[in-house]
């Protein structure tokens, strides 16, 4: 019983000096202990940031791959040519096609930014629209209107019922449109992500502004539950040998690739920040094993053991590896949501944030570990000095 109250009252004195070290030292190293830390919470924040997107995008990848039809394929026309619409009743009579659904995509200029261009018969707005953020979409009659990315809206002040002029980059005049909606654009999910904004209008609309009508950018097969793709695909192109053909599945792999290489990429720069951090932390705990080496030396003296000196210099790490950890996963929350709006830009698709507990605790972890793993060494060292020679130094 004496032994065990011994040992635990041991235990709060070594607690108590390395919290009483750790606040000497930011005390009289103001300077550096603060640049410990924010060696800790920069390296930790892009760390954050860079998981929340990452992890994210996953979800988003996933979920793209769930809400869409399985088995779907994508026909273009011929090289630059584009698909004549006399090709679709041939699409829709192949066994196991459930729908055709018709685009015409183009690039244009919208109040002097660009814009990619997609037109779309109104019952088939699903495939395009995954949910509208005001108004809502056109009907089959409706000329002159459009349905706008809520990116676009956002960044030009734009509203349902405004007029907005319209100018693809092939046309020689802008066309005059009034906002019928403002939505989430899912076309991505089709394999069409792209970096510019979306401007949905009506599908004869579109080839008019083109002067291309009876033709059509793509044309995507929605196909029945069950039915092979393969063989919906060899079907199409004995009809049509040279058309480019497309399973969206294979475009979704190779999206999933590109995220997973940017991911992969910009984990590696964040790893050179967290070396930077834990250099700095060993570099920090070292200088402090120094300066405190008489009081090392008069610790052993009265009975300390090398293990309870190293302690000491391990929890005065913690220290900084908690303070470093809190606000490095404060600011990489908020780095994500910058890092959300810089990826879309780099034309990657559009996802929401999933910040999650278990993302947070495992930055927040890596943060300790970082400073703990880093003072080892310095802590091996300050449980090797000998209290007799720093005394004769003395």
């Amino acid at each position: 019983m004496f032994m065990q109250t011994w040992v635990s009252g041991l235990r709060r004195e070594v607690l108590w000096i390395s919290l009483k070290f750790a606040l000497r030292d930011f005390k009289l190293r103001k300077f550096a202990s603060a640049l410990t830390i924010i060696a800790i919470m920069s390296g930790l924040a892009a760390f954050t940031a860079l998981r929340i997107a990452s992890v994210s995008m996953e979800v988003t990848a996933k979920y793209m791959v769930e809400r869409a039809l399985a088995g779907e394929v994508i026909v273009y026309g011929d090289g630059l040519l584009d698909l004549s619409e006399l090709a679709l009743p041939d699409f829709e009579r192949i066994p196991g096609v459930k729908r055709v659904v018709p685009l015409v995509i183009t690039l244009g200029y919208m109040r002097g930014s660009m814009v990619l261009i997609v037109g779309a018969k109104a019952s088939d707005l699903q495939f395009v629209v995954e949910n509208y953020v005001a108004g809502g979409g056109f009907n089959a009659s409706d000329e002159g209107v459009a349905v706008l990315d809520q990116v676009i809206t956002r960044d030009k002040n734009i509203g349902v019922g405004d007029i907005v002029l319209l100018k693809p980059q092939a046309a020689k005049a802008a066309y005059p449109l009034r906002v019928v909606g403002v939505a989430y654009v899912s076309l991505e999910i089709q394999g069409m992500g792209s970096a510019a904004p979306y401007v949905i209008v009506p599908l004869r609309e579109a080839q008019h502004m083109m002067e291309k009508e009876g033709y059509v950018t793509l044309a995507m097969l929605v196909l029945d539950k069950g039915v092979d793709p393969e063989r919906v695909v060899e079907m199409v192109r004995g009809e049509y040998p040279n058309a480019k053909i497309f399973k969206r599945e294979d475009i979704l792999k190779v999206v999933t690739k590109v995220v997973s290489l940017i991911d992969t990429l910009l984990l590696a720069v964040t790893f050179i920040g967290l070396a930077v951090a834990i250099m700095g932390t060993a570099n920090t705990i070292m200088s402090n094993v120094r300066e405190h080496s008489r009081e090392i030396a008069i610790l052993r003296a009265l009975g300390a053991k090398g293990s309870h000196v190293a302690l000491i210099f391990i929890l005065e790490s913690l220290f900084y590896g908690v303070i470093g950890g809190i606000l490095g996963v404060g600011l990489g929350v908020l780095g994500a949501f910058s890092s959300k709006d810089l990826i879309r830009e780099m034309g990657m698709p559009a996802f929401r944030l999933q910040i999650e507990w278990g993302t947070l605790l495992v930055s927040f972890a890596v943060a300790v570990l970082v400073s703990v793993g880093s003072s080892i060494y310095p802590s091996i060292r300050a449980s090797r000095i000998s209290p007799v020679r720093v005394m004769k130094n003395e």
